[in-house]
């Protein structure tokens, strides 16, 4: 999936956090979660696909303009599940946090985020099948250019 300016700053924010945990090697993303393989990291937009295991899917949630300094604030639901294991998804979590938070100075398809930042975080219990998920909320500053 490419980025471009054309798409909405929300949508350039979730593939802008989604690149950064490949590069980072956390996690991998496929365009079909069906080719995900049982030990992968996955990575989803919106929808929590059942497999693999270990999943990471973002979900914008609020989006505040603020004038006249021409500023957005996007926030991201960053959910987390890990496997069947104890910590799992703790460790997933911490892993994503190390790479997300205070990130700052970064131009996603040609939106310039000025910070990243971890407002909370929480525990959301097990799915279906008995995997832990966690709730990392993120709150990341852009900025616009000024047209006149």
């Amino acid at each position: 999936m490419t980025l471009s300016y054309a798409d909405s700053p929300a949508v350039l924010v979730c593939g802008g956090l989604r690149d950064l945990l490949i590069s980072a090697g956390v996690a991998t993303w496929e365009e079909d979660p069906a080719s995900y393989g049982s030990n992968d990291t996955g990575m989803s937009f919106v929808k929590v696909p059942k497999s693999p295991d270990r999943m990471i899917t973002f979900t914008p949630f609020d989006v505040q303009d603020t004038v006249p300094l021409l500023d957005r604030v996007i926030r991201v639901q960053v959910r987390v599940r890990g496997s069947r294991r104890p910590l799992d998804a703790e460790r997933l979590s911490e892993q994503v946090f190390r790479v997300f938070h205070a990130r700052h100075h970064l131009v996603w398809g040609g939106l310039k985020i000025a910070r990243i930042r971890r407002e909370s975080s929480g525990n959301i219990g097990p799915d279906e099948n008995d995997r832990l998920q966690l709730s990392d909320n993120y709150e990341v500053l852009t900025q616009r250019e000024f047209t006149a």
